[in-house]
């Protein structure tokens, strides 16, 4: 059970876990940290593997923008410095997406120390683009969705379609959680983790997290599962007939599209493991199944489908179905085997 610890933030809430994270770095005598960072231009953000501590100032995990999911670039790291401590600071859907893709690969978590923030929700990059062009700089954004954490974010109708269907937007399963939905941000945050000792939280934080704060944000979260859960049902009757039922119906679907396999090609999931296909070069359902049941609601799939597919609300339905079917949640545990072959 995860214990909860409180952090005053003292009206700067991103200054604070950037120094949160600082402090877990050097704590944790970390090598190398994988974090996105600002790019160049105002309406970019790009994934950046960081080696000395004070470029942590460049970060901003409130950041509502999300162009890739940080969990694909991360096997690879792992077999490039073996015995490296590395950091990775991630969203929940990547931290999803990390536990599932571990559990294909050879990769271990073991010199991982996994940081996973809250996700107040994310605009699409044209969205996002507009929008800053109107505030005038980047973190603009960031600041206007920390004021409406207590609410748990704020233009939820405007968020890409992934982020407006999911029902799991809290930090879990990382070796650090950062909690602010239902929270005044400005305020304080929690910070939740199995092993409070290893990581040192007692000389971090302002000690055990008072009850009524607990209750905020697990309350607020359940008022966001079922928002969300309503917006899913609306969208997926909305398009009734166009959704495909069940696996049978979206392989048919992904046959339709030809050779592009885009959704695929950007999938952390496929990355570890493709789909496998049997004769008649027809994808194999049990591999379908394995994927669907992995899927991460990160969205990334409909940002390239160039047919632009609901992916989304496909994805969701059909994984929704498989779910209830087999009693099995991704990114739940690592130890938790999946429950197709």
């Amino acid at each position: 059970m995860n214990a909860y610890w409180k952090v005053n933030t003292y009206g700067d809430p991103l200054g604070t876990v950037q120094r949160l994270i600082q402090k877990i770095w050097k704590d944790q005598a970390l090598d190398h940290f994988l974090a996105p960072i600002n790019g160049e231009r105002e309406a970019s953000v790009h994934t950046r593997l960081l080696a000395d501590v004070a470029d942590i100032g460049k970060v901003n995990p409130f950041k509502p923008l999300m162009v890739e999911n940080i969990a694909r670039g991360v096997p690879q790291l792992v077999r490039q410095h073996p015995k490296a401590r590395i950091g990775v600071l991630v969203r929940p859907c990547e931290m999803r997406a990390l536990i599932e893709m571990a559990k294909r690969d050879s990769f271990s978590l073991e010199n991982l120390v996994t940081i996973c923030v809250d996700c107040l929700g994310t605009f699409p990059a044209e969205e996002y683009a507009w929008r800053v062009m109107r505030k005038g700089k980047q973190d603009g954004l960031a600041h206007e969705a920390l004021q409406f954490s207590r609410q748990g974010g704020i233009l939820a109708y405007r968020y890409r379609s992934a982020c407006q269907m999911c029902i799991a937007p809290q930090a879990e399963g990382a070796s650090i959680n950062i909690n602010l939905i239902g929270l005044p941000a400005r305020k304080a945050i929690l910070v939740s983790t199995e092993n409070s000792r290893r990581l040192s939280l007692e000389e971090m934080t302002h000690g055990p997290a008072e009850e009524e704060l607990i209750y905020q944000h697990t309350h607020t979260l359940a008022r966001i599962r079922e928002r969300n859960t309503g917006t899913m049902e609306r969208v997926k009757s909305s398009l009734a007939g166009l959704v495909p039922k069940d696996v049978p119906q979206l392989i048919q679907q992904f046959e339709s599209c030809g050779d592009c396999q885009k959704c695929m090609a950007i999938c952390p999931i496929c990355q570890v493991e493709g789909m496998k296909k049997e004769h008649g070069n027809h994808f194999h359902p049990e591999s379908v199944r394995r994927w669907m049941l992995s899927c991460d609601g990160c969205g990334m799939c409909e940002s390239v489908c160039a047919r632009n597919l609901p992916l989304s609300i496909i994805f969701a339905s059909i994984r929704s179905t498989l779910h209830q079917r087999y009693n099995y949640l991704p990114g739940r545990s690592l130890n938790e085997p999946l429950p197709v072959a």
